[in-house]
């Protein structure tokens, strides 16, 4: 690549998409933050001596028989009208563990039903006292689905609302 940087003609954003996309892929890594040439033929130079930076990281491909499965739990912006809609028609699975999270649900609140609101042509997922408890049962039932095909996370992670269905998941919270 140093050698390649010499020629001034070719597009930064050219050569990195060209690296990212359109090669083959060996099992070491060195991630390069730069905003121009002269820069990231400077950060090669150092790495090329042993030295690293901040701006630089370097990793190695973990083979594949011993990469981890992790699930992913969202917060609260990406939900949709219909989310989960044809899983409750067609997977028993998923519908259990969502029935049993409304039937908890409508012991506190007897306003609204999470199962109506997630099959509803107009439900009101943009209210955030739907749409949280909509978010956490959609992943926890998928989250039910997916183990019931053989699928057990190695590792949980998860994003506001998605932190407490990542601690369902992972046992740290139960349903009471």
């Amino acid at each position: 690549y140093q050698q390649f940087l010499a020629d001034d003609g070719i597009s930064l954003t050219d050569m990195a998409y060209t690296a990212a996309h359109r090669r083959g892929h060996h099992d070491h890594r060195l991630a390069l933050v730069a905003t121009d040439w002269a820069q990231l033929a400077e950060q090669l130079d150092f790495f090329a001596q042993g030295e690293m930076r901040d701006d630089m990281a370097v990793g190695q491909v973990i083979p594949a028989g011993e990469r981890g499965l992790v699930f992913v739990f969202s917060g609260q912006g990406p939900q949709w009208l219909g989310m989960g809609r044809d899983l409750l028609a067609t997977e028993p699975v998923f519908r259990d563990t969502v029935t049993e999270i409304d039937a908890l649900l409508r012991q506190y609140t007897t306003d609204w039903s999470l199962l109506t609101e997630l099959t509803a042509e107009n439900g009101r997922l943009d209210d955030t006292e739907i749409a949280q408890p909509a978010i956490f049962a959609v992943q926890v039932g998928l989250a039910a689905l997916w183990r019931s095909w053989g699928m057990v996370p190695d590792a949980v992670v998860g994003h506001s609302v998605g932190e407490v269905a990542a601690a369902h998941v992972a046992g740290v919270l139960n349903l009471p």
